[in-house]
């Protein structure tokens, strides 16, 4: 892995360089304009670049279509925009579930914005920092195949109830440590959640918290190289 943490610019010819790069990539500091979002957008292998909230949706159009796993952390929020053009990530070799979609910094997901990332085919998309949802916000969200919430740490029956009915690969709500004896028996019910061992191991209410499973890691996996660079 080749992890930049303090480098803030690149000339054009630079970055034309370092998009050559054949491997995990992590830049932390860079200034994104265009031109540069061009050219690490040809980057082939997983990439992390650390925008923030002032991207716009042409440099992140630019960033999304490299080949591989993409995280973008220090963006917090998202608008229609935005979520359209990283909902569009395109598949790996043109085979759904090969790639990722880190947006770990993502704080709130409105239901309008959780039904265009709902669209995403690219592979795992990860949303670690999300804590709550809305019962519309989970409807939506459910129907993405492999997905990460691992901030969520409690979760009402109402939104238990929904994402129990996951059909996808993988849902991981490692995370996960207050739910009803209900909402916990429907979520262990399906064998496509992966909830943290405590939860699943046979009993009443949630014990005290311990290390879950890995499998939930792998919803992100292929960015997570990148991603170790911070």
């Amino acid at each position: 892995m080749l992890c930049l943490s303090r480098l803030a610019r690149l000339s054009p010819l630079q970055a034309a360089l370092l998009a050559g790069h054949r491997g995990p990539l992590a830049l932390w500091s860079l200034d994104i304009d265009e031109e540069t979002a061009g050219c690490l957008g040809r980057h082939a292998g997983a990439l992390l670049v650390a925008v923030g909230d002032s991207t716009t949706p042409a440099q992140l159009a630019l960033l999304v279509r490299h080949v591989g796993p993409l995280a973008l952390p220090r963006l917090t929020r998202l608008d229609e925009g935005r979520a359209r053009v990283l909902a569009s990530q395109p598949a790996r070799h043109g085979v759904a579930g090969l790639s990722a979609l880190c947006l770990d910094d993502v704080e709130q997901v409105a239901p309008q914005i959780a039904a265009i990332l709902a669209t995403h085919r690219a592979g795992g998309l990860s949303l670690k920092k999300v804590s709550t949802l809305t019962a519309d916000a989970a409807r939506e969200l459910v129907k993405h195949p492999l997905l990460c919430l691992d901030g969520i740490r409690s979760l009402p029956d109402g939104v238990a109830g929904i994402l129990a009915t996951h059909a996808g690969w993988s849902l991981s709500l490692q995370g996960l440590e207050q739910v009803s004896r209900a909402g916990l028996a429907r979520l262990r019910a399906n064998p496509r959640i992966d909830l943290p061992r405590r939860l699943v191991a046979a009993g009443g209410d949630p014990p005290a918290p311990a290390p879950g499973s890995r499998r939930g890691e792998l919803v992100a996996a292929r960015a997570s190289d990148a991603a170790a660079g911070g």
